[in-house]
């Protein structure tokens, strides 16, 4: 009982000391995120619990100030670069929100109006492999979510969310290059 008496007592002595400093630091360095103060809680919070998992090598480190401070910016910096990644990959996500995709029917109902539908389901066919037609036709013509199609072919979500995002990827290419000859064409 005395040694988590003990522990309590050291982590209180250092948020009660270190706290304020330490948000006006986090504060300083995320003047530019879009919620500083959020951050710079989280930022803090996290530093604290960092501390609570490392309270016996912080009681005899030698630089207990520099080991809190330097926890804050390496914490920053790896949420700076994980939100980034994050962001960037989300771009090109399956389910990004703010990605104005057309919905593959529509896609396909314009090539049903021309005579070159035929060809374009084939060419469709042709560059898909068979594991990409299997979630290709689960998924458009059989109108089952993502969800569903991993349970069903007891696949990884991320793997069915791959292959149809390159196969969206295959099917705009076809589009562009049936759009570039087509303006060639005329």
């Amino acid at each position: 009982m005395g040694e988590g008496r003990d522990r309590n007592d050291f982590l209180h002595a250092l948020y009660e000391q270190y706290y304020d400093r330490l948000l006006l630091f986090c504060l300083r360095y995320l003047s530019q995120d879009p919620d500083p103060e959020g951050f710079a809680e989280e930022c803090v919070q996290e530093v604290f619990v960092r501390a609570h998992k490392n309270h016996r090598k912080l009681k005899s480190h030698q630089d207990i100030e520099g080991w809190l401070f330097r926890t804050a910016l390496n914490f920053i910096g790896n949420e700076r670069a994980k939100r980034h990644r994050r962001k960037r990959w989300h771009r090109h996500s399956i389910d990004a929100q703010d990605t104005p995709l057309p919905h593959p029917a529509d896609v396909i109902q314009q090539y049903l109006d021309r005579e070159g539908y035929q060809a374009f389901v084939k060419e469709i066919y042709r560059v898909l492999s068979d594991k990409q037609i299997l979630v290709f036709e689960e998924h458009y013509f059989n109108h089952l979510k993502i969800h569903e199609i991993a349970e069903k072919h007891s696949l990884p979500e991320g793997t069915v969310k791959s292959r149809l995002n390159r196969i969206r990827k295959l099917v705009q290419q076809i589009i562009s290059r049936s759009n570039l000859l087509l303006k060639f064409l005329f």
